[in-house]
């Protein structure tokens, strides 16, 4: 299974997915994602902060604790043309597609905490491939 970073950030931040989200991180160990979660969990953790969500403290503990629970980590690079072209007929952010085109090439379900981009994979031919995680 293939986790996004929505995923991540609410199993190290407390919300009402985090107990789905922590129990899908921790209790599998078949889990992959591109290595572009970990550009986009610090900027998740930092736009945080900004909006005053979470305290510098909270973020770096939360930070920690996503550093010591990563999934399998791939190389994003081999994936950016198909995410290109998915973010072009999707019409969705190109750092969505990287996680979707890794999903895609592994025939394994994308686990997100995203139901926009659910909503946007839904009566494609990509919605067989989202798990989405609710609280």
């Amino acid at each position: 299974m293939i986790i996004d970073t929505s995923v991540l950030f609410d199993a190290v931040v407390d919300g009402p997915r985090s107990g789905a989200a922590r129990s899908l991180l921790f209790s599998n160990d078949n889990l992959s994602s591109p290595d572009i979660l970990l550009v986009e969990m610090a900027g998740a953790l930092t736009r945080a902060v900004r909006r005053k969500d979470l305290s510098e403290d909270y973020a770096r503990a939360a930070y920690a604790l996503a550093n010591g629970s990563l999934p399998k980590i791939e190389d994003s690079a081999p994936l950016m043309p198909k995410a290109f072209a998915l973010s072009l007929e999707l019409s969705h952010p190109c750092s969505d597609c990287v996680f979707l085109a890794l999903a895609e090439s592994r025939s394994a379900p994308l686990a997100t905490s995203d139901a926009r981009f659910a909503r946007k994979l839904a009566g494609t031919g990509y919605a067989r491939l989202i798990h989405l995680i609710e609280a």
